[in-house]
């Protein structure tokens, strides 16, 4: 059944049950090169030179473009605050997380600070309306970790509503990303593919720009949006945008925070309380 969303006029979103296969095999190989280059370790060593060999040939290329759409669209989606959520220690990965995003373009990025499972006071963050009291009984039903996991969940879910809920607050769009990501495909690519950010339906909350354990068969499309898709439960948070007004509904819905993340948002989009969509492709993919 096409979903019509009520604040658009003409915005039909219908379901394909094979529309995925498309785009999902049009990024194997873009994808299988980004992997060759994050982690054989010869190619590894000139990932920094094709990144900044890339970065050179499209800085010239700005040049002509300063007027052209597709760059005023890249201008725009650098722009927006990049979120990276990472422990201090792990320097590597925020190394990596660093360059890339740079190689990107993003102008904001900042690793704010984020909780160390061992410092998660689980009766003071209950008392303090910081966890659902029910919060490590729902846990425990799921069974799939010990309970050290289970503070692992909790410090990283109230580290990102934390900085969603900043985000709220002061009433801007926000990208919330992992410190593990590799690019989908070549920086052009994904800068190509963040313009979708720009034009979205005036209703949505949310974009994931990676996700994982979507029901593909269930999306829906519109002929408007040509590089996002409807979802339906997708899980993984390696980098979601957030619009200003899905960053308000996540911090009504989503502190206390009641679950992992990777099962209140899919619940909350499910029901229809989070209006989400992906895109398609992928921009990161986790590792």
């Amino acid at each position: 059944r096409p979903h019509y969303d009520g604040n658009e006029q003409g915005s039909v979103w219908r379901v394909d049950g094979s529309a995925w296969a498309v785009w999902l095999r049009r990024s194997y190989r873009e994808v299988s090169f980004s992997s060759m280059l994050a982690n054989a370790p010869d190619f590894a060593k000139k990932l920094d030179i094709g990144l900044v060999l890339e970065e050179n040939v499209w800085g010239n290329v700005n040049a002509s473009l300063q007027a052209d759409s597709v760059f005023a669209c890249q201008e725009e989606i650098l722009n927006i605050p990049v979120m990276v959520m990472s422990q201090p220690h792990d320097l590597e990965r925020r190394s990596n997380s660093q360059r890339l995003l740079k190689a990107i373009g993003f102008r904001n990025v900042t690793f704010p600070p984020t909780i160390k499972w061992t410092d998660v006071d689980v009766e003071q963050m209950k008392a303090d309306g910081i966890l659902w009291p029910a919060f490590f009984r729902r846990l425990e039903r799921s069974n799939d970790t010990n309970f050290e996991g289970y503070l692992k969940y909790a410090a990283n879910g109230v580290s990102q509503i934390r900085q969603i809920r900043a985000a709220a607050a002061a009433n801007e769009h926000v990208i919330i990303m992992e410190d593990d990501f590799m690019l989908g495909s070549s920086i052009q690519r994904v800068r190509e593919h963040l313009c979708a950010l720009r034009d979205l339906p005036l209703t949505a909350d949310m974009v994931y720009l990676e996700y994982c354990l979507e029901t593909c068969a269930e999306l829906s499309y519109d002929s408007r949006y040509p590089k996002l898709a409807r979802a339906r439960k997708p899980a993984c948070s390696g980098a979601i945008f957030f619009t200003a007004k899905g960053a308000q509904r996540v911090a009504d819905l989503c502190w206390p925070v009641f679950d992992v993340i990777d099962r209140m948002y899919p619940i909350l989009i499910q029901r229809g309380w989070l209006e989400a969509y992906i895109l398609t492709p992928a921009a990161f993919y986790q590792v």
